[in-house]
């Protein structure tokens, strides 16, 4: 066998990025980025207008008074606690504890479906 095959064989490659990517990150991690970039100025643009319009109009603003949020706070924190025991979720598996894991599937099932129904009632 010849030295220049010899060499090829003990050359090591570098792993092969997947299709799309930029330097080292692939190219999700820009997608997510912009998705970031993006939900972030439309609320942005969505304070500017509550803060135009509450300037432009004389007297009190929104003209029907504040919003009632007995629905829409309970609303809001059953969300963040499915979120929370989704999260848990996640956890659990890595460390391969199953059972924890679909207590923990279970659990934010039930709390999405009484967010979805509070959303109808709303």
């Amino acid at each position: 066998m010849s030295d220049v095959a010899l060499h090829r064989s003990d050359e090591i490659r570098a792993p092969a990025l997947p299709v799309g990517s930029i330097g080292n990150q692939a190219s999700g991690y820009f997608g997510v980025w912009w998705v970031i970039i993006t939900e972030a100025s439309l609320f942005i643009y969505l304070i500017f207008g509550y803060a135009y319009c509450a300037m432009q109009f004389p007297g009190k603003w929104p003209p029907s008074g504040p919003p009632e949020l007995t629905l829409a706070l309970p609303d809001t924190l059953i969300l963040i606690l499915s979120s929370v025991a989704v999260a848990l979720c996640e956890h659990a598996i890595k460390q391969g504890k199953r059972a924890r894991l679909t207590l923990g599937l279970v659990v934010g099932f039930v709390l999405g479906i009484v967010f979805v129904a509070i959303q109808l009632k709303e």
